[in-house]
């Protein structure tokens, strides 16, 4: 039955089945472990405008999908995968002599 309202879309944010929010916020410790840097790090990069956050009273938090496109913006200049590494020393380890 309509109440005479148009249905609204549901918010991709907000979990459908239960309402809880779907963004995930972290203290800048736990983000400092995400990004694997010292927690000093991740407040010098707040401080300093670098990464977004949210003030909840004097606490701070950083929304993950933030930290993910952190990683994006500074990718890792060499790349190894760990096949490439293991596939290396096995085929060192054959080289050598008995």
């Amino acid at each position: 039955m309509s109440n005479g309202h148009p249905k609204k879309a549901p918010d991709r944010n907000y979990c459908s089945h239960c309402g809880s929010c779907r963004d995930r916020y972290l203290s800048p410790a736990t983000a400092a472990n995400v990004l694997d840097m010292s927690e000093e790090a991740v407040r010098g990069m707040i401080k300093r405008r670098e990464i977004p956050f949210i003030k909840l009273g004097r606490r701070v938090r950083i929304a993950y999908a933030d930290l993910q496109a952190q990683l994006v913006r500074y990718p890792a200049k060499h790349e190894v995968s760990l096949a490439s590494d293991m596939n290396h020393s096995y085929h060192t380890e054959q080289e050598l002599p008995a």
